[in-house]
């Protein structure tokens, strides 16, 4: 389309491009601002972990991206730890890690608590509901990218192919799904899910974030001491 093979039919993130949206080479993130990590969890399909930070004009920058197959939760852990040792973010994950399937010594027991376990504090970015908010995330990360204000770093290459592939499922058109709500294809969209968990914790429009004060300011001791560190 108009020249481009990054556009391609029914594909949802039409406003993404790679002239506008992806970083330079060598671009830093700036040591002061905001971090957040997201996890998607999985097994046979691949575990993503996206590192975002927000710059003081509040956008979302995805600097670093965690993507592999057939790694336990100790395993995945250790590697997220270890790609960014003194990270001193929130780590938001996917609603469904919160579900307590399984058992450890007679309790229930979650894929979140097991990453506790291993040292990756989780928080859900909203109610287990996700159904209900899947439309909404998708509509706060076109915003974004209409805005210019998610940038992502080239070495995510996963997260760029994502983006590129994330495409709505085919609608037969009868008179019983005329009305029916636009579904995305559910395949290859693990950074996609954690991308929207990330804009729903962000959303376009909010305040940046509070510029960290410097550790040997009177600022960085009130703010620890009110933390209770």
């Amino acid at each position: 389309l108009d020249g481009s093979w990054d556009v391609s039919e029914g594909q949802i993130y039409k406003e993404f491009n790679r002239e506008i949206h992806v970083l330079q080479e060598g671009t830093a993130v700036g040591d002061s601002w905001e971090r957040v990590r997201v996890i998607d969890h999985g097994y046979t399909n691949p575990t993503c972990c996206l590192f975002i930070a927000v710059d003081h004009d509040g956008r979302l920058v995805i600097y670093k991206e965690h993507y592999q197959r057939q790694l336990t939760v100790k395993e995945n852990a250790a590697i997220i730890q270890e790609m960014e040792p003194d990270f001193d973010g929130i780590t938001l994950a996917d609603p469904s890690m919160f579900n307590q399937t399984r058992e450890n010594f007679g309790r229930p027991w979650s894929i979140a608590d097991e990453y506790r376990e291993h040292g990756i504090v989780c928080i859900s970015p909203y109610s287990q509901d996700g159904h209900l908010k899947e439309g909404l995330g998708i509509n706060l990360v076109k915003q974004r990218l209409k805005e210019k204000s998610l940038l992502i770093h080239p070495g995510c290459r996963n997260t760029i192919d994502e983006i590129l592939k994330f495409r709505w499922r085919d609608m037969r058109m009868n008179a019983r799904d005329a009305n029916a709500p636009e579904v995305p294809v559910d395949v290859d969209n693990h950074a996609m899910d954690c991308l929207r968990y990330a804009t729903v914790w962000r959303p376009p429009g909010s305040a940046p974030p509070r510029v960290k004060a410097p550790t040997d300011s009177l600022r960085y001791w009130i703010d620890k001491r009110k933390k209770g560190l």
